[in-house]
């Protein structure tokens, strides 16, 4: 048999207008449906395009407008407000510090010059500036010390006047330390101290009233009285020079006791016997010939007379810390009956609110006064002239006050200033004895009743 041919097959020929249609999961892309695809893709970048331009359009300004309403809002809120005024102070140009060489002394007639020249651009005549100057040196520091006090007339503002004294020292290398205003009566007076750097050169009391006459019975007094005299040293005592009618309370058993009493009756300072007696706080109780609560009559007598050969020229006493035996009555009592015997008077120095060394002293006789102001429980100098200026009111408003600190050469090296300002008020400064003896006739001096806050200051009382 021949060999199977196989045969061809043949090709079909496609009709024309007919699509051949793809296998099954072939099939092959159309034309339309690219097309179809091209606008769906189309759309989609053209509302994406549309979204962002809506978005920088419409949105962003919107919110940009809203943003900006809030904001005047807030500005329209600010505005309704109160405003509150910031102030800034100034920055002072500072010197530099001066040197070795630095001539204290030439600032000070600088500042003097000066201040001649203004008080004849504004006609304020001789008659009305009291200038006292001294020439001072301490350590190497040569200056000139002087007082100016200045007594306007009716035609002169007193805060107009000052401010251009004050401006011409300062435009001269002058610095205002320490101002206080006082108004006394029918008188205003304006007190400030001038330094060139550190060192205090001048002191200036400007008035403007009617100044009353220094005579007896019109103007205001105080006592000093200083404590715990007997220790320092004699070369301290140059610092209470020329300040008469201060009480000394003398310390028995003090190194300088006996200078200290040679030093005061060639200064003309009235002397007392500072007696120790027993503190409430036992660690406390520690000075020599001290007065104990517990001791019997005799006992008590015998000591007071001891401590008191110490201090022969002692003229009155006053308790040296004491808060518990000036609040019992029998030890006082033994006290007071010595005390009539010498003819001493009694200063109660009110160590304790509990105090009736007053009372006790009145009872028996004896001429007596209480203190009204501590002046240097701080050894701070702002605080010692505050505790002054306290004092000073008081003695405007009873007619005398009595104050009482240490010997302590941070309290005595304020007393330049502070005396500076007793003469500008026309304060006397008197001994203790002088207030007790005249205690009725010195109370016409007083303004009024002592207000409340300093009631509340005078009851503050602290351990001495």
């Amino acid at each position: 048999m021949g060999k199977e041919v196989k045969k061809k097959k043949k090709k079909k020929t496609p009709v024309k207008g007919k699509k051949k249609k793809p296998a099954a999961g072939k099939r092959k892309k159309t034309q339309k449906g690219k097309e179809v695809r091209f606008s769906l893709k189309k759309f989609l970048l053209w509302t994406a395009f549309s979204l962002i331009l809506a978005i920088v359009f419409i949105l962003i300004p919107e919110k940009t407008d809203r943003a900006l309403l809030d904001d005047r809002i807030t500005l329209d809120q600010k505005a309704a407000e109160p405003k509150t005024e910031i102030k800034v102070k100034p920055v002072e140009k500072k010197e530099p510090a001066p040197d070795d060489n630095f001539d204290y002394f030439k600032r000070s007639l600088m500042i003097n010059g000066n201040l001649r020249k203004y008080f004849h651009t504004k006609k304020i005549s001789r008659t009305m500036v009291d200038e006292i100057f001294e020439e001072k040196t301490k350590g190497k520091r040569r200056f000139l010390y002087t007082t100016f006090n200045i007594q306007l007339t009716d035609n002169f503002d007193l805060n107009r006047t000052s401010k251009e004294i004050i401006k011409t020292i300062k435009d001269n290398g002058g610095r205002i330390k320490d101002t206080y205003t006082y108004h006394i009566g029918k008188r205003e007076i304006i007190t400030f101290y001038v330094s060139a750097f550190d060192q205090i050169t001048h002191f200036f009391s400007i008035e403007k009233g009617l100044a009353e006459a220094l005579h007896d019975g019109k103007s205001p007094v105080i006592a000093i009285l200083i404590d715990d005299c007997g220790y320092l040293p004699p070369k301290y005592f140059s610092l209470l020079e020329g300040y008469e009618n201060i009480d000394l309370a003398i310390l028995p058993h003090t190194p300088y006791a006996s200078q200290m009493i040679a030093f005061a009756q060639k200064n003309n300072n009235e002397v007392m016997l500072h007696l120790p007696m027993e503190p409430k706080n036992s660690s406390q109780a520690t000075d020599k010939g001290m007065i104990f609560a517990d001791f019997k009559e005799d006992k008590i007598r015998k000591l007071f007379q001891e401590n008191l050969n110490f201090v022969p020229v002692a003229v009155g006493f006053n308790n040296h810390k004491g808060s518990k035996v000036t609040s019992d009555k029998r030890v006082l009592e033994v006290l007071m009956e010595v005390a009539k015997k010498k003819d001493l008077f009694f200063v109660d120095s009110r160590t304790t609110s509990t105090s009736v060394g007053y009372e006790s002293a009145v009872k028996a006789g004896i001429p007596s006064i209480k203190r009204d102001v501590f002046l240097d429980n701080s050894s701070s100098e702002a605080y010692i002239i505050g505790q002054f200026h306290n004092l000073f009111k008081i003695a405007y408003i009873k007619g005398y006050s009595v104050g009482i600190c240490h010997m302590r050469k941070s309290t005595l090296e304020t007393f330049s200033k502070v005396f500076d300002e007793i003469r500008a008020l026309n304060i006397r400064v008197v001994p203790v004895s002088y207030i007790i003896e005249n205690k009725e006739k010195l109370r016409n001096n007083g303004k009024k009743e002592i207000p409340e806050n300093l009631k509340k200051m005078l009851a503050n009382i602290e351990e001495d």
